[in-house]
């Protein structure tokens, strides 16, 4: 094993791990909440979605009530390109990451 092989194996072994989940939309086909109740379901959900969290937090909530952890993906977050993000645009997905408890980001 290399050098690099052997530090990407260290470094990974400090890296949470939530299993094997699913990457849907709540209102939309499959539903999560039923996939994540049958018989080897997702582990966690993660789902992109509208930035306001109050239309999608029964569901949330559903899905805490039986231990699967959401994480939300901020499809409204600039990640790669060149410009910073607005605070204000920041300031909202942390909103919404805290009142889901997303699991991270």
């Amino acid at each position: 094993m290399s050098a690099d092989a052997h530090l990407v194996d260290v470094l990974a072994k400090d890296l949470p791990v939530l299993g094997v989940g699913a990457s849907l939309s709540f209102g939309v086909e499959p539903d999560p909440i039923a996939l994540a109740r049958a018989v080897g379901g997702p582990d966690f959900i993660e789902y992109a979605g509208a930035v306001e969290p109050s239309p999608i937090l029964p569901a949330v909530q559903n899905l805490h009530r039986m231990g699967v952890p959401v994480l939300y993906h901020p499809s409204c977050l600039n990640l790669c390109g060149p410009w910073p993000n607005p605070p204000s645009w920041l300031d909202a997905v942390d909103r919404h990451v805290q009142a889901v408890s997303s699991a991270w980001l």
